[in-house]
């Protein structure tokens, strides 16, 4: 709370104390001067409690280190930036330094963090959504072009809600496979049902895949489990988890609006019926005469 602010208080309720004195009616005057001197006192309270919020809203000095797609941590700069600072890591990032603190987005490290005044950010840097949240930070963008010591998989995107009867497809990105080598990717169900696929190496670029496995055939939450070795090793060089959870089918709402009855009509409410849908139809059936019918 600033000294502006304490003496202006001040002078408001003086101000108003002497006011309630100078009226001529007299009466009830002690009353009076203790609910100016009250309402005064809430509005200190007020104006206080949005002048700390504003100061505690303001970046502290701490340094952190935020880890984004694209991120490796095995590259130089990436055992550079491990060293002291708070490390975060944002979700779809595989390969993360040790002790990096898993986070949703930057707004939950501004909620929980308010002592953070710079950002160091690793890897292709943040969504858009991100951007207002790291308003007011100092920010550094270190983008690491070095290839990682062995192959490793930086990026891999995948639905977090899956539709039943829809197989999980993943897609990604793997960090140093150099050109000619080949990596083998495994990406095993909740029903024990695998999927194997080989990919190339390029040339100074990282590597996409894409890779899907089936559902199971209910709802709930699943594990994945998504492994890759390089050339002839078997040792495995990621193995990852990945939690979805599946759901029934959205389907859409129909409503149906017949100039006379028809047999498709029918079939196609029982057909939403049996997989329940909702659909809705009104048939003309005479001179401002309708019937009207729905799905259970």
């Amino acid at each position: 709370m600033s000294f502006a602010f304490i003496i202006s208080m001040s002078a408001l309720a003086i101000l108003a104390a002497w006011l309630e004195w100078r009226r001529r009616n007299a009466r009830q005057l002690g009353a009076r001067l203790v609910c100016s001197t009250m309402a005064i006192a809430a509005l200190a309270l007020l104006g206080a409690s949005r002048i700390d919020d504003e100061t505690t809203a303001r970046p502290g000095t701490t340094h952190a280190t935020l880890w984004t797609s694209g991120a490796g941590a095995d590259t130089p700069a990436a055992k550079d930036a491990t060293e002291g600072d708070l490390q975060f890591v944002l979700p779809g990032v595989l390969t993360r330094p040790a002790g990096a603190i898993p986070v949703p987005d930057v707004a939950y490290i501004r909620r929980h963090h308010p002592e953070i005044g710079s950002l160091r950010i690793m890897g292709d840097g943040l969504e858009p959504f991100d951007l207002p949240a790291v308003e007011g930070l100092k920010l550094a963008l270190d983008e690491d072009g070095s290839r990682p010591s062995r192959p490793a998989i930086t990026v891999a995107n995948f639905p977090r809600l899956l539709s039943l009867g829809d197989n999980l497809v993943v897609q990604g990105r793997i960090e140093g496979l150099a050109a000619g080598e080949t990596a083998r990717l495994v990406f095993q169900g909740p029903q024990e049902n695998a999927t194997e696929i080989t990919v190339h190496g390029r040339a100074d670029a990282p590597t996409p895949f894409e890779i899907s496995g089936g559902s199971p055939a209910a709802e709930g939450q699943f594990v994945w489990q998504l492994k890759m070795n390089a050339g002839s090793d078997a040792t495995w060089l990621a193995d990852e988890r990945i939690g979805v959870a599946v759901v029934r089918p959205m389907l859409p709402r129909v409503l149906v609006l017949e100039s006379s009855p028809r047999l498709e009509t029918s079939h196609l409410r029982r057909w939403f019926s049996e997989i329940g849908g909702a659909l809705q139809s009104r048939t003309l059936v005479g001179r401002d005469r309708y019937r009207f019918a729905a799905t259970d």
